[in-house]
């Protein structure tokens, strides 16, 4: 699922549910009755719009930071076209949109805000987290994550969920019943450490730019891979250590700390100091000696690749 297909492919991507990027036209907007926003993404519209929180009830102390829903079909069809032909132009623009995601769904606005308020909260043994996942950069991770059965799970009476990612629209769709029979589903204890990686990914993502829907897949599988080696190998647990772990290591690879100059600068770490860190002693690196890091490890030397146990969210 979410499988890359181009426009064109458009009769075999619908029958297997992989994505498609959409150049927005106003038929394609058209059918799509609800939108959802993320809460930094409410002053961008319209302050009278009737917004509907999604907020799962063990979440409820923070409503501030939970997505919002929009019934676009109960708009003035004046607002709603205005708000379309922003969408259209700011995606001309490559500029950034102030809706994170468009839905097609046979229920009404109750039925849709109890689904996806629910379905964020996610609990395993004594642990529980909100999985942001009307995010686009979180929703493009989770195929890789939870597999496609749970996907269509979240999906719900969605049919249809097109996510704005980086300026481009990228149309998803779960699969098929019959397709579903087909793939296996990992258990949840081993899906759930990369349930717990995501965030982190996420901010690393934001760090990158903006990304093609092919390129975003494949840094947030590298970058997972990353946090984990993180976790694993030098024990980095703080949110921005990681992140900073796994943004330096984007450019080079898995092997990157196992270069000269970065054993070099991690040896020349004083581990008497209370705060130190392997993260600030790689930043000590001139951009230089980066540069050859980054050249020998497109080498066979340091090719290598971690082993499937890292990524054992998948």
């Amino acid at each position: 699922m979410f499988e890359y297909a181009a426009p064109n492919d458009r009769s075999e991507t619908e029958q297997s549910g992989a994505p498609r990027t959409q150049v927005l036209q106003m038929s394609f907007l058209q059918a799509h009755r609800y939108a959802l926003i993320l809460a930094e993404q409410r002053e961008m519209l319209p302050a009278d719009l009737s917004f509907v929180p999604l907020v799962p009830k063990q979440l409820a102390k923070d409503v501030g930071l939970m997505p919002l829903a929009l019934d676009l079909w109960a708009l003035d069809e004046k607002v709603r076209l205005a708000m379309f032909e922003q969408l259209i132009e700011l995606q001309e623009q490559k500029k950034a949109s102030p809706i994170a995601a468009l839905l097609i769904a046979d229920c009404d606005i109750k039925q849709l805000s109890k689904h996806l308020s629910d379905i964020q909260y996610r609990r395993y043994l004594q642990q529980s987290g909100w999985l942001r996942l009307v995010d686009p950069r979180v929703w493009i991770q989770l195929p890789r994550v939870l597999g496609a059965r749970e996907v269509a799970r979240l999906f719900g009476p969605v049919k249809q969920w097109s996510v704005c990612l980086y300026g481009d629209w990228v149309v998803t769709r779960p699969l098929s019943p019959v397709m579903l029979e087909t793939v296996e589903t990992p258990h949840l204890a081993l899906r759930w450490p990369a349930l717990l990686r995501m965030g982190i990914v996420n901010r690393a993502l934001a760090h990158l730019g903006w990304l093609t829907f092919l390129q975003a897949q494949a840094q947030s599988e590298l970058l997972d891979a990353l946090v984990y080696q993180g976790q694993s190998k030098h024990q980095l647990f703080r949110t921005e250590e990681l992140v900073a772990y796994a943004c330096l290591g984007i450019h080079c690879g898995l092997a990157f700390d196992e270069h000269p100059i970065a054993l070099a600068a991690i040896a020349g770490l004083d581990r008497n100091e209370p705060d130190a860190s392997i993260v600030d002693a790689l930043n000590e690196i001139p951009k230089e000696q980066w540069e050859i890091i980054q050249r020998d490890t497109h080498s066979k030397m340091y090719a290598t690749q971690l082993p499937l146990k890292a990524n054992n969210g998948r």
